[in-house]
């Protein structure tokens, strides 16, 4: 079973915020907002999406989930 509130990561944090402030995003401009490795953005979104927390829309647009 999956933990209802897990820690987040920082990065993770940071897309999140973000995305709950932006909405809706691309890899690169998550990247270039964000100013950190695209490996690392990468790696928040697997986490994210893994978690259930953000969607990949079609053309690698990420979505926080609403709840």
């Amino acid at each position: 079973q999956q933990e209802l509130f897990r820690q987040l990561q920082p990065d993770e944090q940071s897309v999140v915020d973000l995305l709950g402030s932006k909405g809706d995003m691309s890899i690169d401009a998550l990247v270039a907002t964000l100013q950190i490795t695209s490996g690392r953005v990468a790696a928040a979104l697997l986490g994210l999406e893994f978690s259930g927390l953000i969607n990949c829309l079609p053309g690698k647009v990420y979505r926080l989930v609403q709840r």
